[in-house]
């Protein structure tokens, strides 16, 4: 009886090929986070421009942008931020250099301010909802005043943004 050699070679070949089965390359992972919120839910951007200093000698530099997406009913936005305070009928708002040494002060132009902005007993601006689109808004802020000699470098500030229920 001769034994055909081919079946025993497919035999040797899977047996080999399970001996050295197993994973490889490396562990790949992701954080998948899920978000379940309430029916308003508020989310914020902030989109800087670039100016050079000597582009602050006019009032009303545009500083920045802030995108503002609110869902669920609301009547307004309620917008402050750390070291907010009112001057006269004016809110403004510090964005202060990384060294802490000097300030730009900005402020939204179009929205009167208000004493309590009901977010950290802190002054602020009221954005009423006709001003968005369907809940979407865009804030520009300017600069309140004229800066000469401004050193170079980054302002910030911390802007908090809560939606408002009349």
């Amino acid at each position: 009886m001769r034994l055909n050699k081919f079946p025993l070679f497919i035999l040797m070949l899977a047996a080999y090929g399970t001996a050295n089965a197993g994973l490889v390359g490396n562990l790949a992972s992701v954080n998948a986070k899920v978000s379940v919120t309430g029916d308003n839910n508020t989310t914020v951007d902030w989109q800087q421009s670039a100016i050079k200093p000597n582009g602050l000698t006019t009032q009303g530099v545009v500083l920045g942008v802030l995108k503002v997406t609110a869902t669920g009913t609301h009547d307004s936005l309620s917008i402050t931020g750390e070291g907010a305070t009112k001057q006269g009928s004016t809110v403004v708002l510090p964005f202060t250099s990384t060294d802490g040494n000097s300030a730009i002060y900005g402020r939204i132009h179009n929205v009167n301010g208000t004493a309590n902005s009901g977010i950290k007993n802190l002054p602020g601006w009221s954005v009423p909802y006709s001003l968005s689109k369907q809940g979407i808004y865009s804030v520009e802020f300017k600069t309140h005043g004229v800066y000469q000699n401004v050193n170079p470098g980054v302002y910030s500030a911390n802007i908090y943004v809560q939606q408002w229920q009349n």
